[in-house]
């Protein structure tokens, strides 16, 4: 019994259960990656918006490029400029022969010149061309943010697809990332089966068998575990996306209120006085100077700004069709949302919505199987001597 038991633990752990492994931590780092797109997503529409040094990666972000890497950029601008003037050489040459052979003179002279300084050229237009793109200078971009102001119909409907891309990309092979989730959860419940069964019906076993499935167990748990609390993370969002959405709606009755207030009381005069919006982030699209989505208003006038011109009622109008616009796309994506990523397609892990629930439900059964291999220890007559072995 023991020698089988030891020989089907370790044939799973050599064959099966790395692969596993390393297809969970796979899974794991979708899910995370799926969340911090989103979170982005959400903090890009919220006052003032996101650093533009969180698009780049920590090395381009710091402002520093290795010498290898740009001298590698050099080489092989130089390597495809010379063979492009290669190319146009022979080109040139043959073409040139052809016409001194017409004409009774040679051109394989100056056909062979033009190359080198082709050659020559190349080499300076491109390698300079690829090293300026390799070089990223942020001194211009230090205090500058993305935000996206949802009250544009066109930021609110190009904010949507980029939340249904986000989740969407990779579906198939994250899907695939989930089976062997599964499969890493049914691994460790078996092999807990097989602790609980050493010890409730006393069979003739080594210490090293039950230390192995414990270790095993405890490597397998921590990556489920760590998947699913991931897989919930990214379902949370959806909520505090709708959070957002809502908000932004009720900002907008707000300011579509006080708009049409305001063209009624001075449409006897054809203007309305509109304060100007402050420009202190990169990307601001309206002009409105309500509280944005995140509810957190600022202040109308900045410091130096003046007050800008005034409105016709024409262009008051305007904007309350941009804005009644935008309300209705927002409400159309608060409703899609909650239907596809709350109902029809919410984030699965295991086969199950990821929840709370799944995460406790997972943690609860591994340590009821393991309080029932301790109770079977302590209730049994089992004794371990010196090289390990029961008695």
């Amino acid at each position: 019994m023991e020698k089988l038991v030891h020989s089907g633990l370790f044939i799973m752990r050599t064959f099966f259960l790395s692969q596993m492994l390393m297809f969970g931590y796979i899974a794991v780092y979708d899910f995370r990656r799926r969340r911090c797109v989103m979170e982005l997503l959400g903090r890009i529409v919220q006052y003032p918006g996101v650093p533009l040094s969180e698009f780049l990666t920590a090395k381009y972000s710091k402002g520093e490029k290795k010498d290898k890497e740009i001298a590698k950029a050099k080489a092989k601008a130089q390597a495809k400029a010379g063979a492009k003037g290669k190319t146009k050489g022979r080109v040139a040459d043959y073409r040139e022969g052809q016409d001194g052979e017409r004409n009774g003179t040679g051109g394989g002279d100056q056909g062979a010149d033009d190359t080198g300084q082709g050659e020559a050229d190349g080499v300076d237009e491109v390698g300079e061309v690829d090293d300026e793109a390799t070089v990223f200078d942020l001194e211009g971009m230090k205090g500058m943010r993305l935000y996206v102001d949802l009250r544009e119909g066109d930021n609110a409907f190009s904010w949507c697809l980029s939340r249904r891309v986000g989740k969407a990309f990779g579906h198939g092979y994250q899907a695939r990332t989930q089976i062997y989730i599964g499969i890493l959860f049914l691994w460790s419940i078996v092999a807990m089966m097989v602790m609980n069964l050493l010890y409730w019906s006393g069979a003739h076993h080594n210490f090293a068998t039950v230390a192995f499935i414990l270790l095993t167990v405890t490597v397998v748990a921590i990556v489920v575990l760590t998947a699913v609390s991931e897989a919930t993370k990214l379902q949370d969002l959806v909520c505090n996306h709708r959070m957002l959405i809502k908000n932004e709606i009720f900002s907008i009755d707000q300011a579509l209120s006080d708009l049409y207030g305001m063209e009624r009381d001075e449409r006897g005069t054809g203007f309305v006085n509109m304060p100007k919006t402050p420009t202190n982030t990169a990307i601001v699209r309206s002009t409105s100077t309500r509280a944005r989505a995140s509810m957190a208003p600022f202040s109308p006038l900045a410091a130096g700004d003046v007050a800008s011109p005034t409105k016709t009622v024409g262009e008051v109008e305007k904007e309350c069709i941009s804005l009644e616009s935008a309300k209705r796309i927002l409400a159309t994506a608060d409703d899609l949302i909650g239907y596809q990523e709350e109902t029809f397609n919410p984030v699965t892990v295991m086969g199950f919505q990821a929840t709370n629930g799944v995460y406790n439900s997972t943690v609860g059964l591994l340590v009821t199987l393991l309080i029932f291999a301790l109770e079977g220890y302590s209730n049994s007559t089992l004794e371990y001597g010196p090289a390990g072995w029961s008695t």
